[in-house]
């Protein structure tokens, strides 16, 4: 990987301004529930852009509880989530620094330091100011472990074998950046020609031996490789999409190849409490075919 992994928080206990927890619920939902109790418009994909809303004075707060299993201990990890320098965080109990130490793909969404996240059941809380124009946002554990989905839940876990194939299985189902794969081939003497023929990803650049030697994405997913003769090293870097971590994860359609705001907020047969990912990875074997002289 070329960045942490990442377990997506998209489903959380919700309380307001310091009240009773209720029954965890998906983000964008729990959202419109606190603003319906407060007798305001329910926010949707009609709205009025930051720099033109008016100011407000915020009186209230919500609160997320979420909890999450881990299968191992793990160091070192961040949290990414909007608005980090007005959130109290505490993990387990404890009260975690909202310092910001970088951004996470966008530079509003700002990583603050963990601790460490224990083997077994884990309980993050986030508190934010809550005004009409709050966002309440998905959050992000970003670190060096694996992830496993079960139906509508996530937990972390210990890193097991890769190979080529759907990656969501494989510990990646929220990951978004670039996967590399390396390996070694003997090549005897003559012309090669790298074929990666079926791929879930935006392209693939191809190295030989840390030389760039091209970039594969159009049929027939073809590249001339030219070496000495003997063993080298190939590496194939996969360029993933976002969608598995920003995406509309409970839209049952999968065919929709256009997504407006809608598509995050479905209802009824079009909404899955489970998770809907795309695949990701090179899901064929790479083959080198010699062209001898």
């Amino acid at each position: 990987l070329d960045e942490p992994n990442v377990l997506l928080l998209d489903r959380a206990e919700y309380a307001l301004d310091g009240g009773d927890f209720a029954p965890a619920e998906e983000i964008l939902r729990l959202d419109n529930i606190c603003r319906a109790a407060l007798g305001w418009r329910k926010r949707g994909g009609q709205v009025v852009q930051p720099w033109a809303r008016q100011p407000e004075t915020v009186t209230h707060s919500v609160t997320l509880k979420f909890t999450f299993e881990s299968e191992i201990a793990v160091s070192g990890a961040c949290l990414a989530l909007e608005d980090a320098a007005a959130a109290k965080i505490t993990l387990n109990g404890e009260a975690v620094p909202n310092d910001v130490i970088g951004n996470y793909v966008d530079i509003e969404i700002y990583k603050v330091a963990l601790p460490e996240i224990k083997k077994g059941r884990n309980v993050l809380t986030v508190t934010w100011p809550f005004g009409r124009n709050t966002n309440v946002e998905n959050c992000f554990i970003l670190g060096d472990f694996a992830v496993k989905t079960e139906g509508e839940t996530a937990r972390i876990a210990d890193f097991g074998p890769v190979s080529f194939g759907d990656l969501t299985g494989q510990g990646f189902p929220f990951y978004g950046g670039n996967v590399i794969y390396r390996f070694p081939v003997e090549l005897p003497k003559g012309k090669g020609t790298l074929r990666v023929s079926d791929y879930k990803g935006a392209l693939m650049k191809v190295s030989v031996d840390g030389k760039p030697v091209g970039r594969i994405i159009y049929p027939p997913y073809d590249l001339p490789i030219e070496a000495a003769p003997g063993r080298h090293e190939i590496e194939v870097t996969l360029f993933l999409h976002r969608y598995n971590t920003f995406g509309p994860l409970h839209l049952v359609n999968e065919r929709e190849s256009w997504h407006g705001p809608g598509a995050w907020r479905t209802e009824d047969e079009n909404w899955s409490e489970q998770y809907v990912l795309r695949r990701t990875g090179v899901m064929k074997s790479p083959e080198i075919f010699i062209e001898t002289e």
